[in-house]
């Protein structure tokens, strides 16, 4: 680690990526929407987030960070089956790559918004 501060990315508790699987028994008609592949899912997002009207930056920096995480992961690889600790050593790839505390947190926020 180079310094105190990027432990806190570490710390995340995997409720932070991934909320709790449920089946739902009152709705038969839902569909476990993350049982689709990362490319997909990260489009249905970023559909999702222009909708509630997330600023143009905004947009750039989903685009930008989500985009290096599909370079890193494959792109066909489900969500569901992306893991909290590949996530952590994506972050830790980040930080040996030079990113500084602050651009790495950024990537990390972004993460977290996508996962949750």
């Amino acid at each position: 680690m180079k310094s105190r501060n990027q432990a806190h990315i570490f710390a995340a508790e995997e409720s932070y990526f991934k909320p709790p699987k449920t089946k739902s028994s009152q709705n038969n008609n839902s569909v476990d929407e993350d049982d689709r592949p990362l490319n997909q899912a990260i489009e249905d997002f970023k559909l999702r987030v222009k909708v509630e009207g997330r600023a143009e930056k905004t947009m750039d920096q989903y685009d930008y960070v989500l985009g290096r995480l599909v370079k890193k992961l494959s792109q066909d690889k489900e969500v569901n089956d992306i893991e909290t600790k590949e996530l952590r050593k994506y972050l830790a790839y980040l930080m040996d790559d030079g990113l500084n505390n602050t651009s790495v947190a950024i990537h990390y926020r972004v993460l977290r918004a996508f996962f949750n």
